[in-house]
């Protein structure tokens, strides 16, 4: 077969190319001709509306004109660097240029507006070029446009109003084509003065995905958290800022309301139980005189009496001291008073809080709260079983005066299940003879050794506190303290072992760079006292003998006086907490880590390489690493040659959770403190005091915290050697502090099951020696009753056997003392005490480490963490669920760690008519879990169930199902175990 010859292939081709040019070319001048000569007007024209120079902003940038060819347009696109980076394929319409071009065909849709995001654009802005793609002709361009980055831009993230007790969190993303530093902020009041400025540099991997090129944008994020007290009074708006050396551009504003009425409820009493006729008295400071109406009120909103002005002379009750001195910071001379008398015809039954609500011009309502009120009610019959201990926490002065504010707490709350006792600190590495009696330590602390130079040195002494206990008839809770907070007000080296100690850097914590900081280098953090001096922690390694041996003679010396006291008073409860927060140092967050005091990494290789105390026959054989490493394996794990033990030596770069070597260093930190709890819990108990009343005192502050010493670390409470396991000390009780979303065990630990889970299976009769739903970091924000109903939900069900509420302050503190008032010790007239009175009021007939789920209260809707069972819709009410369906069902959550101890009945109490309830029940026997069916009984007024007797099982889960309805009303569930209940 003949084949062509490749050239007169390539000719053909060509050939044929230049007839359609040739061929289109003549049909184009034919056109043209055609049309009088309007050809050329009909062909690829257009123009950029846009043009110039303009600021990038983080809108991005819209670009409009037209274009048109009489060919038609395939679209238009910008151009950037060779690269696309926007288009618009549809044109809209122009009506200018359809009436200039109205001889050309199709031209009433030539317009277009094209938006480039500031994503798709360079950090060092450039040119952009506008281009017109035609069906026929190719590409033409309509213009272009120069893009500067002069400026900085960025966006708020979406942000309620500031007002008290709202996240106010001023957040967002700031952008700058400078690579010297990330950009300035600026907070700024509309009258220019600066409320809050910082740097634009935390993680915002949102924003580094989109801004891939422009510098710092993986690190552009802001959040500030405003402080109320620090904003002017008034109704107005905020600016925010962002700057850079050359430029500065706002970026945004936020409405901040701090208009709200401040008051005062007196009532004669902070507790008024079963009271006859009350007269209430409502003090208001009145900035602009605008009250129109102030009404007493149930905290549920119920009206109980509208109350009259009177002169302020005329009440029998003095204004509140730090009321008049907020009036006079604000300039208003006298406060406006309001008065009604309270009788038993008004008030409503059961527990509640009476409430100002006072009404604004405008119809701004500011609800003010008053004292609660128990009107009927009795207390509990005795606990059959062990029965849930609340103790208060009581300073100095409180126990001087007899402690009032506690008997008030008993009235409401102690009763049957549920008893209310005392709880006080005592530093015993400060509470001594002083430094001439080798720091003896004194239970009998004078008080004028107890105060110093005009400073409070330390708490109550030892036998006042018993004494005290004795006289109020309160079980007792005595925290020993001689952890970083005993000595964190200020130095005292004469009378304090550690201050004195602390002076010699051998004995302390040493950080990452080979140096002890000095005690006052973190001045300002948040604590129980304004700049606590946390910075200098005793090291705890075994060589720092002379530390460990004041705190073993000073703390049996302490155990011992409490221990003759309870021989003399047998039928007095009394337990200790130990060293609330023991740490390696976690002060200096994400800048500093601890501890690499010498002795501490001697001790470090022992545990490594199995030597000392941790050799095969030693003291810790248990507790040392789990695998015994040669000089070889630690050079291996460490990247670098040992040649001998005393060489080796752990991480001190950037955390890298990644790396086994730095796995293993913070696992032996871990063990530090776990080591040091099981010392003091064993030191307790060989002066006497039984183990089941020796708690530690650690914070779980993080969900994410490791379940025991060997887990893997991935965290910063990792690197302050904190683990569940490491709180539970053999001799002693696992105690737990928690704070904010902790203490409702919200998130979820590294384990997978809940925190408060880990610490039930840890140990089952754990207890808290500290507890608030506030959050550490939101120190003016009052959680509210959700939050705190579910804060004392969760622990109350978790397990806890005693809990000890924080209370230092109350919630009216926060706009009449905003300088001093701390949320996370506010109790008295905040939400926290009102949902805590009312769950313990209800657990008065459910034992400690018994389960109770009353779906809520007046104030409250929940769930209680229960879900609905497929083909079940669930309907939460205050107290109450609504559950509806073709089938009806109700699923607990699933549970770790609830023993059954011989059997659980579940009690269930609503109103579903003729139905019957069927009860599954998954339980964990032997590390198997199965399924069982309980038998159940409708009585009078409940359902109740009992499962199967396994004594060795725990309960993980329950399903209520019911037959024969469509409908059920849930009021409560109770879980209880059978050696609880008595049956």
């Amino acid at each position: 077969m003949n084949r062509p010859h490749p050239l007169t292939t390539l000719l053909d081709g060509l050939g044929s190319v230049v007839l359609l040019a040739l061929i289109v070319s003549a049909f184009w001048q034919f056109e043209r001709l055609a049309s009088g000569g309007a050809g050329s007007a009909c062909t690829q024209r257009g123009f950029l509306d846009t043009a110039g120079t303009i600021d990038l902003s983080a809108d991005g940038l819209e670009l409009s004109g037209w274009g048109y060819d009489k060919g038609g347009l395939l679209g238009i696109k910008v151009v950037s660097e060779g690269r696309v980076i926007a288009h618009m394929e549809s044109p809209v319409g122009r009506p200018d240029v359809a009436q200039a071009l109205h001889s050309c065909a199709g031209v009433e849709r030539a317009g277009f507006s094209i938006h480039v995001p500031s994503s798709a654009i360079p950090p060092v802005g450039g040119t952009l070029e506008v281009q017109a793609h035609s069906r026929l002709l190719g590409v033409w361009r309509l213009g272009t446009v120069d893009v500067a980055a002069r400026k900085p831009f960025g966006q708020l993230d979406a942000q309620p109003v500031i007002r008290w007790n709202g996240p106010n969190h001023v957040s967002g993303w700031v952008l700058s084509a400078s690579v010297d530093e990330p950009p300035r902020i600026q907070i700024k009041h509309q009258d220019g003065r600066v409320i809050v400025e910082g740097k634009a540099h935390l993680p915002r991997p949102d924003v580094g995905a989109l801004f891939g090129r422009w510098p710092h944008a993986h690190a552009s994020g802001f959040d500030f958290r405003l402080s109320m007290s620090d904003l002017p009074r008034g109704d107005y708006t905020i600016g925010v800022e962002a700057a850079t050396r050359d430029e500065a551009v706002r970026i945004g504003t936020l409405s901040v309301e701090n208009s709200d009425v401040l008051g005062f409820v007196e009532a004669g009493q902070r507790v008024l139980i079963d009271p006859e006729d009350v007269d209430v008295y409502v003090f208001l400071l009145a900035e602009r005189g605008d009250i129109e109406r102030v009404q007493l009120r149930a905290e549920t909103g119920e009206l109980i009496l509208p109350l009259a002005m009177i002169a302020a002379d005329a009440s029998a009750e003095p204004a509140p001291a730090a009321l008049r001195v907020r009036g006079e910071e604000l300039g208003v001379s006298e406060p406006l008073v309001f008065h009604g008398r309270l009788d038993s015809t008004q008030r409503p039954a059961g527990t509640w809080r009476l409430t100002a609500s006072v009404e604004a011009r405008g119809g701004r309502i500011t609800v003010i709260p008053g004292p609660i009120v128990r009107s009927g009610g009795q207390r509990g019959a005795p606990c059959a079983a062990e029965p849930l201990r609340l103790f208060f926490p009581g300073g100095n002065y409180a126990l001087v005066s007899g402690f009032p504010e506690l008997s008030e707490q008993r009235a409401l709350i102690d009763g049957g299940c549920v008893e209310v006792g005392l709880r006080a600190r005592v530093e015993y590495l400060r509470s001594t003879r002083g430094q001439a009696q080798d720091y003896a330590f004194d239970p009998d602390l004078p008080d004028a050794l107890r105060v110093w130079r005009g400073k409070e040195m330390t708490g109550v002494s030892l036998k006042r506190l018993l004494e005290t206990a004795r006289a109020l008839d309160v079980p007792l809770l005595v925290t020993l303290d001689g952890g970083v907070w005993a000595d964190s007000a200020f130095s005292i080296p004469e009378f304090d072992v550690v201050d004195m100690l602390e002076q010699d850097p051998a004995t302390v914590q040493w950080n990452q760079h080979g140096r002890a900081e000095e005690d006052h280098a973190l001045d300002g953090l948040a604590g129980s006292i304004d700049s606590p001096e946390l910075a200098r922690m005793m090291s705890l390694n075994r060589f720092n003998v002379r530390f460990l041996e004041y705190k073993k003679r000073n703390l049996q010396a302490a155990v011992r006086e409490i221990v003759r006291f309870m021989d003399a008073h047998p039928d007095r409860y009394i337990a200790i907490s130990l060293d609330p927060d023991q740490y390696i140092n976690p002060w200096f967050y994400l800048e500093q880590w601890y501890d690499y005091n010498p002795d501490t990494l001697r001790q470090y290789r022992e545990w490594l390489f199995h030597l000392g105390p941790y050799a095969d026959e030693g003291e810790w054989v248990a507790e040392r690493s789990q695998r015994k490493l040669d000089l070889r394996d630690a050079s291996r794990l460490a990247g670098r040659a040992f040649n001998t033990i005393d060489e080796v030596e752990p991480p001190r770069g950037a955390i890298d959770y990644d790396d086994d070597w730095q796995q293993l260093w913070t696992q032996f930190k871990r063990h530090l403190v776990a080591r040091h709890y099981e010392d003091l819990a064993r030191w307790a108990r060989d002066a006497g005091m039984p183990a089941e009343r020796i708690f530690t005192g650690q914070t779980f502050i993080q969900t994410d915290v490791a379940g025991s010493v060997f887990e893997r670390a991935r965290g910063w409470t990792d690197q302050a050697g904190v683990s569940i396991l490491g709180a539970a000390p053999e001799h002693g009780r696992l105690g737990a502090i928690l704070y904010g979303p902790a203490s409702r065990n919200h998130g979820v630990p590294r384990s997978g099951v809940s925190l408060i889970d880990n610490i039930r299976v840890a140990d089952a009769r754990w207890g808290s020696s500290e507890f608030h739903p506030a959050t550490i970091e939101e120190p003016q924000r009052i959680p509210d009753h959700e939050a705190s109903y579910l804060t004392v939900l969760e622990m109350t069900n978790g397990g806890a056997r005693m809990l000890s509420p924080m209370w230092g302050s109350r919630g009216s503190d926060q706009l009449l003392e905003p300088g001093r008032f701390r949320a996370y010790d506010a109790y008295e007239r905040t939400p926290f005490e009102t949902q805590l009175v009312w769950l313990l009021q209800a657990r008065q007939t459910v034992a400690a480490g018994d389960m109770l789920f009353p779906y809520g209260n007046p104030l409250v809707s929940s769930l209680d963490r229960w879900q609905p069972a497929a083909e079940t819709q669930a309907l939460p009410m205050k107290g109450q669920v609504v559950l509806e369906g073709a089938s009806v069902g109700f699923e607990s959550p699933e549970w770790e760690g609830f023993l059954m101890d011989g059997g659980v009945s579940v009690t269930v109490r609503g109103e579903w008519g003729g139905g019957s309830v069927e009860l599954m029940a998954t339980l964990d026997v032997d590390g198997q879990r199965r399924a069982y069916r309980a038998e159940c009984r409708k009585g009078p007024d409940a359902t109740f169930c009992m499962l199967p007797a396994r004594p060795a099982g725990a309960l993980r889960s329950v399903r209520l199902e019911w037959s024969g309805v469509h409908r059920v009303v849930v009021d409560e569930v109770r879980i209880e175990r059978r050696t609880s209940t008595g049956s």
